[in-house]
């Protein structure tokens, strides 16, 4: 296999890539942007930065791909704009949506980042996994009615114990969903 670079998409764009796929005619990379910060020239409601946030980018014919990105999927801010941050702890997704493309449906896994203050709390970080649906490719959903609905959650596939430390398991979905004969595997 060869490849041949045909153009240089996302040029001065921080896309941290969770999946690719192709869905009714468009190829879409999902990934994950920090609002309100040097990587971001997004900004959550009322221009205040924001947590982790699920987006996509599309392009129709694989050579040209938009520099922009469109919202995919956010779990809900704290209400008050000081609150927010990618920092701060409340959950946020984490890596994007983790889609595959079902013909006239998308499935998709997203992180659950329970985030925590950066510096002596950072260990305590853990991240489940939500499951999600979509009919165009890019903007996904939770299939209930309750935010933050966890799937997996991450005691159920724990870190490999490491001696005198205590690691929290921080689940990431990826391209992680695949059709084996008659089994889908997430």
């Amino acid at each position: 296999m060869q490849w041949t670079v045909t153009a240089l998409p996302f040029v001065g764009q921080f896309v941290e890539h969770c999946s690719f796929i192709k869905h009714e005619g468009q190829y879409i990379v999902h990934s994950q942007v920090f609002p309100g910060t040097q990587w971001s020239a997004a900004y959550t409601e009322g221009g205040a930065a924001g947590g982790r946030t699920g987006t996509a980018h599309a392009s129709y014919d694989f050579d040209n791909w938009p520099d922009l990105w469109q919202w995919a999927f956010a779990l809900p801010e704290p209400a008050d704009p000081e609150q927010r941050d990618a920092h701060n702890a409340y959950d946020q997704v984490h890596l994007g949506v983790g889609a595959a493309s079902f013909g006239n449906v998308c499935v998709g896994a997203y992180g659950i980042w329970h985030s925590q203050a950066f510096g002596e709390n950072f260990g305590k970080i853990s991240c489940d996994l939500g499951l999600l649906v979509s009919n165009d490719g890019v903007r996904f959903r939770e299939p209930g009615a309750t935010p933050g609905q966890v799937f997996i959650h991450h005691d159920d596939s724990p870190v490999t114990p490491t001696s005198g430390c205590a690691y929290n398991t921080v689940l990431c979905q990826g391209n992680g969903i695949l059709n084996v004969g008659d089994e889908t595997r997430i």
